[in-house]
């Protein structure tokens, strides 16, 4: 989220894609963004909702495959590993749509999942296929690297790409 905000005018309209329980939207409202958060679960939107504080934060439910907003309507989307869950194209076209001319778009994916006492993995999209359904995009930044969390029940490790793109 540092990172994010450094390719943001001050006062732009950003979208929280899988916002979850709000928690990076009321940092960006708290660095002077109008934020708008987006969720597929109606009890986090909720949450949200009642920890916003005084921010004018605007939650609703949705879809990252068909988000309830006008073309261009943001100056830059952030999607926190949200749209390896997601069709790749149909996740890719929204934000597209979504996003205005020269809007920043700031994707972190995961490519794979790996559950350490079972060796099991979960296989999400390829950078690869990644970038090629960004491809009207301009490449600001990529990297790709590895996060490990062993310290839960089901200890894993997660091979994650992050990319930042301008429309």
């Amino acid at each position: 989220m540092l990172e994010f905000i450094t390719y943001l005018e001050p006062g732009s309209r950003v979208l929280d894609l899988g916002c979850g329980s709000g928690r990076d939207s009321r940092y960006l409202a708290d660095h002077g963004f109008d934020v708008y958060g987006v969720d597929i679960s109606e009890v986090a939107i909720e949450k949200a909702k009642r920890i916003a504080n005084s921010h004018d934060i605007s939650f609703s439910v949705g879809t990252a495959e068909n988000l309830p907003f006008q073309d261009g309507h943001f100056d830059a989307v952030y999607a926190g590993w949200v749209l390896q869950s997601v069709p790749l194209h149909a996740g890719a076209s929204e934000v597209t749509r979504v996003l205005r001319r020269n809007g920043i778009a700031f994707l972190a994916f995961l490519l794979n999942t790996k559950f350490v006492e079972n060796g099991h993995d979960l296989l999400y999209h390829g950078s690869d296929e990644i970038l090629r359904a960004y491809r009207d995009f301009r490449v600001l930044d990529q990297r790709r690297y590895v996060s490990e969390e062993l310290e839960t029940d089901k200890p894993h490790i997660h091979d994650a790409f992050i990319l930042v793109l301008r429309k």
